[in-house]
């Protein structure tokens, strides 16, 4: 190769090879201010800290869809509180769709409850979609409530038991959902999952997020005795 030409190429490959490292030491030191701030946070409220587990150590997740996506699943920054009658758990998780140029990985922090009073039937609550609205057209499900167009239009909402599900999501929990954030829930029997898909809370609103879920989770309870 002329010396000319070779000497700007090694120049290109070192400039491209310290970004790559550059990249990799800014993700790994961010990753690791983010367990430290979260591990401060939890220690501080009461909760238990664990920098790692595995999907399957937390029973509950098992009943949900969001834990059957992908590959690679991973729990990050787990906590856990247990307090009056609800079993409170925060975890960062993640997990990998897709391959070669179109891998992507997904993040999330997700806000798990569990409660003897919860008796919840399956269902799927998210933010409604054009594209779920096309699906509709050719026969996907969502529950609707003619009476309420306004918590219709703006969620989708999906399960296999419908009419125990239109009497859980009466006008007052209905209510409670009109002003909430776009977020992702799942209910099943005694547990409640709230997140916002491929969103991570910062550590300094975690238990701001935190306390605002367990209102919604509080509304739930108070519904659960009259299914």
């Amino acid at each position: 190769m002329n010396p000319e030409v070779k000497m700007p190429l090694m120049i290109l490959i070192s400039v491209i090879t310290f970004g790559i490292f550059l990249v990799i030491f800014l993700t790994v030191r961010h990753e690791r201010r983010r367990r430290e701030a979260l591990k401060e946070m939890a220690m501080r409220r009461g909760f238990s800290f664990l920098p790692r587990a595995e999907p399957d150590s937390i029973p509950a997740t098992k009943r949900f869809s969001l834990f059957s996506i992908g590959r690679q699943r991973r729990v990050r920054s787990l906590m856990h509180k247990d307090e009056e009658d609800v079993r409170t758990s925060i975890l960062d998780y993640h997990y990998t769709t897709g391959g070669g140029k179109s891998q992507q990985t997904h993040t999330q922090t997700v806000f798990l409850f569990e409660s003897a009073r919860l008796g919840l039937p399956a269902f799927s609550l998210r933010p409604e979609t054009v594209f779920h609205k096309i699906g509709q057209v050719f026969g996907y499900q969502d529950i609707d409530f003619p009476d309420d167009p306004d918590f219709s239009k703006k969620w989708l909402l999906r399960g296999g038991e419908e009419d125990r599900i239109r009497r859980l999501f009466n006008p007052e929990v209905r209510t409670a959902f009109k002003a909430a954030e776009r977020m992702a829930v799942e209910g099943d029997g005694e547990a409640l999952l709230l997140y916002r898909p491929e969103k991570r809370v910062a550590p300094e609103k975690l238990f701001g997020t935190c306390e605002t879920y367990r209102s919604l989770c509080r509304v739930f309870i108070q519904r659960s005795a009259y299914l």
